[in-house]
């Protein structure tokens, strides 16, 4: 009977430590998802993680969170297409973006663009990765002057993301070259080519060559606005001060 007790115990201790090690390792929310889909009989898909027997780790696969998951059970609850899905062509994920994570983001190049690299960051830390200038010929900018200059670029960003087109810290600073509208804004539903307006604000004229980086690109996450119409706002310290109100010094 003790020897039976040890060996009872031992296995109920296995099961405790696989529970813990599957919690660790799978996020609870997928765990749930998994459940409810098989209660409601949904179909295997070997795309999908959690139907085809491995479910997705924590880091895996980060992307982002515009909505909870629906699970419909079929023949009761007619299909619907989001607003994500009607806007952006796809249909939207629910795992949650983590700071400092990659973040999908498709990338056309244009055919004068074929032959120069795609954005990438210069450092492991960079924010930004470097647009190149996909001109087949230089172009020259005196001072004063503003030119749009084409990279080559289509993306399509998901919803919920900007890309910012920010100037290089190098250029201004040695050469005067600015972006007149920084930050330039990419919204998530602009399918264009990206082009970079630059003006030379400095004292000599300025060559731009093709394939140089003119410009960075951020990609970034946006909030839109609840307004909240009140008839008064919560006071601060600080009140209405602004325009230099705390002084140089």
């Amino acid at each position: 009977v003790h020897q039976a007790g040890e060996a009872v115990l031992l296995e109920l201790c296995g099961v405790l430590l696989a529970m813990a090690l599957v919690y660790r390792a799978y996020s609870p929310a997928h765990l749930s998802r998994c459940f409810l889909k098989h209660l409601a009989g949904l179909p295997r898909d070997v795309s999908d993680p959690s139907l085809s027997g491995g479910l997705p780790p924590r880091w895996a696969g980060p992307r982002v969170s515009f909505g909870a998951t629906v699970v419909r059970l079929p023949g009761l609850d007619p299909p619907r297409v989001s607003r994500y899905e009607r806007v952006m062509g796809e249909p939207e994920t629910d795992d949650v973006l983590r700071p400092g994570q990659p973040v999908r983001v498709e990338i056309l190049r244009e055919a004068h663009a074929a032959d120069l690299p795609l954005p990438q960051a210069e450092s492991l830390a960079a924010a930004g990765v470097d647009l190149r200038a996909a001109v087949t010929v230089p172009v020259r900018l005196v001072p004063g002057e503003r030119r749009l200059i084409p990279t080559g670029l289509r993306i399509a960003l998901p919803l919920g993301f900007e890309a910012q087109v920010r100037p290089r810290s190098g250029l201004a600073l040695r050469h005067g070259i600015l972006i007149p509208n920084s930050p330039g804004t990419v919204d998530a539903d602009y399918r264009g080519e990206l082009q970079v307006l630059l003006m030379n604000a400095g004292a000599e004229d300025f060559e731009v060559a093709r394939g140089d980086r003119i410009a960075q690109l951020v990609v970034a996450a946006v909030a839109r606005p609840v307004w909240v119409e009140v008839e008064a706002l919560s006071e601060t310290e600080r009140g209405e001060g602004g325009w230099g109100h705390t002084g140089r010094r």
